[in-house]
């Protein structure tokens, strides 16, 4: 099939100073971003002997995750 080429990013962020009332330990914030630009291309995944396209399936979406890491 055709070359594809998928975007990701994220993002972190530790405040500093006392967080949800640990005395000590840090709090880390991230956001992950998978397929950034989601262009919804349909990709050919399948050809028959003769080398035609037989199945076709969209790339993948554009998902967020999110997540705290506490430690202490």
């Amino acid at each position: 099939g055709p070359e594809s080429l998928l975007y990701d990013a994220f993002a972190s962020y530790r405040p500093s100073g006392k967080i949800l009332c640990l005395e000590e330990g840090s709090v880390t914030f991230q956001l992950n971003i998978r397929n950034l630009l989601d262009d919804e291309q349909i990709v050919p995944i399948k050809a028959s002997s003769d080398g035609v396209a037989r199945v076709y399936q969209y790339k993948e979406p554009r998902t967020f995750s999110f997540s705290t890491k506490i430690a202490f």
